[in-house]
């Protein structure tokens, strides 16, 4: 009994470990599982956004959205859609923003957005973006 506890513990283990470097290589784990399906194969995630610090002044609150280009692709027209959250987490605003910058390769962009004053948090996701084909 012990041996099988020791080796279903030590297949999660692996199984954690090769999970984590998938992350933080920029694999997405939703198309991993669906390889199979040519609409879905693994895809490497090129765009990251954040938008941490969220500052709250009297009428209106700042956040800046910041999108980082992972890979060695330019990315064209990137748009954002930010959601702003009060503190009962209830949705108050839903922006869709566009960078229409050329991201660079390895590079960020930064933008500063306006949200109503009752803002608490924030969440970012990208919409969209045009990649420039990478010439071989």
């Amino acid at each position: 009994m012990k041996k099988l506890l020791t080796i279903v513990l030590a297949v999660a283990l692996i199984a954690a470990i090769a999970y984590i470097y998938m992350l933080k290589s920029g694999f997405d784990f939703k198309t991993f599982l669906n390889k199979n399906n040519p609409k879905t194969a693994i895809k490497r995630v090129e765009l990251r956004v954040k938008c941490p610090n969220l500052q709250n002044l009297l009428v209106t609150s700042t956040v800046e959205v910041t999108v980082k280009n992972m890979y060695k692709r330019k990315h064209n027209n990137v748009r954002v859609r930010v959601k702003a959250y009060d503190k009962n987490k209830k949705l108050i605003k839903n922006k869709i923003i566009s960078f229409y910058d050329t991201l660079q390769p390895y590079d960020s962009l930064i933008r500063p957005i306006l949200l109503p004053g009752k803002a608490r948090t924030c969440k970012c996701a990208i919409i969209d973006s045009k990649p420039v084909k990478l010439r071989k």
